[in-house]
Order: C-alpha cells, then sequence, then structure tokens
C-alpha cells in the first residue's frame, strides 16, 4: 500500500478506531456480524468493507431486514448525492 501526499498522508485518524477479526471461513462472517455489530454501533458508526458492489447492496439489505437496524452501501454505481446520503 502506498501513500501520495507526504508523510501526513499516511497518518492515521486518531478519532478512529480500527478492529480486523480473521474469521475461519466464508461461512462464519454473517453470524460474527450480526452478533457483534449492535455492540459495535454502541460506540458509533460504522465501516464493514466487502469484495464487490453486490456484496456491499446485499449486506446492507441484510442489515436492514434481520437486525432492523439502519444501513446504507457506499460504492461506485451510486451517484454523489447518494454517496454523500451513505455517509
Amino acid at each position: 500500500v502506498g501513500a501520495s501526499g507526504g508523510a501526513a498522508a499516511a497518518t492515521a485518524n486518531h478519532s478512529v478506531a480500527q478492529h480486523v477479526h480473521v474469521l475461519p471461513d466464508g461461512k462464519s462472517k454473517w453470524p460474527w456480524l450480526s452478533q457483534h455489530l449492535p455492540g459495535l454501533l454502541g460506540s458509533g458508526k460504522v465501516l464493514v468493507f466487502v469484495s464487490s458492489k453486490a456484496a456491499a447492496d446485499e449486506l446492507a439489505g441484510s442489515i436492514r431486514s434481520a437486525l432492523s437496524t439502519p444501513c446504507a452501501s457506499l460504492h461506485g454505481d451510486h451517484d454523489q448525492a447518494e454517496r454523500t446520503a451513505s455517509l
């Protein structure tokens, strides 16, 4: 991974906490997320990274329906107004 713009561009935002959880397989992801997401949301907003635009839309729909939690996907197929609203 590279950064442009000098050393300041590579500095992390100290108000953002990053947590990485490595799971044994793909089948473990939804159960883990559905169990832990409510607690994570208690601390603020949560970003979940996925591998494709379709996966982003599918996950957002699953979170809204299964967890009754407001959720939006954010990817390049959305226009700027939709991306801004998602944030």
